[in-house]
């Protein structure tokens, strides 16, 4: 296991926008990270996998910051049963992409989305324009108390636009998840894999840094409105709406001021908006 001190979280998110955390730790297997939950969980800790979703806005984030990918990458592929099992660490894009190999009919619409598996359940990932989500085919998920581990099938997981049970049970660590799949022949997989990519060719978030989805709930007419204000490097997309970019060296400030500006035009006009991304 590594225990890294003062370690600029930026570089571990997807938006490269954050503090410092005082400590980092990265487990280097399950028991590791099972530990690591458990010694950590009355006072509180965050787990961090891709960095995609997540705005460290903090300049010091004295919470223990506890990076699972290397601990849980593991995917395993039964061609025959079209069962796809997981770890909460593993890269959604992998797991897709290495499903689809095995000739079965894996969300390849979810190809664009830089995040973990355990990532993607926590929030449901999705992309609604495609009326695909990651729990579409879920069977069940692992999960660790801090004391047990135990299954959870899809109904038990609270799925939701942008949503999961996991929300309110923080407590709760995802350690990996079970998928199943059809079959399908190649040519139509490849087919519905790059009309997929090509929808989402020309999305901001594939060029620049970003932390996806800002508000998962939001008036699409002001929201809109909202392409193109600018803080210095801190930006609205003017092509993808709801989504704020970093175009090189923006602050959090910086951030913060264009989320509250969208938030007080909601009021304002009395319209509901809640945030998808996590802050920190």
């Amino acid at each position: 296991m590594q225990h890294l001190k003062s370690q600029q979280l930026k570089d571990y998110t997807t938006l490269k926008v954050g503090g410092t955390a005082d400590n980092l730790f990265i487990p280097s297997n399950l028991d590791e990270l099972k530990e690591l939950v458990g010694e950590h969980q009355r006072k509180g800790y965050h787990l961090l996998g891709n960095g995609s979703n997540i705005f460290v806005a903090s300049r010091r984030i004295r919470k223990p910051v506890i990076l699972i990918g290397q601990a849980l990458q593991s995917i395993e592929i039964d061609q025959t049963s079209g069962v796809v099992r997981a770890n909460a660490g593993a890269d959604i894009r992998k797991m897709i992409t290495d499903s689809t190999r095995c000739g079965l009919r894996a969300p390849v619409e979810l190809l664009t989305i830089p995040a973990t598996v355990g990532g993607a359940l926590f929030m449901n990932a999705g992309r609604s324009t495609l009326k695909t989500t990651i729990s579409d085919h879920l069977h069940s998920v692992e999960v660790f108390d801090g004391r047990n581990t135990f299954t959870l099938d899809k109904q038990q997981c609270e799925f939701g636009h942008r949503h999961s049970l996991f929300h309110r049970r923080r407590d709760w660590t995802i350690l990996s998840a079970e998928f199943r799949y059809q079959s399908m022949p190649s040519s139509e997989l490849q087919a519905i894999r790059r009309s997929s990519l090509d929808a989402a060719k020309d999305k901001c978030y594939r060029r620049h840094a970003s932390a996806g989805t800002v508000f998962k709930i939001c008036d699409d007419r002001l929201i809109k409105r909202m392409r193109g204000r600018r803080f210095s490097d801190a930006a609205f997309s003017e092509s993808t709406t709801n989504c704020i970019l970093n175009y090189g060296s923006a602050k959090p400030w910086q951030i913060r001021a264009l989320i509250s500006l969208a938030i007080a035009s909601h009021w304002i006009r009395r319209k509901s908006i809640h945030l998808e991304l996590e802050i920190w």
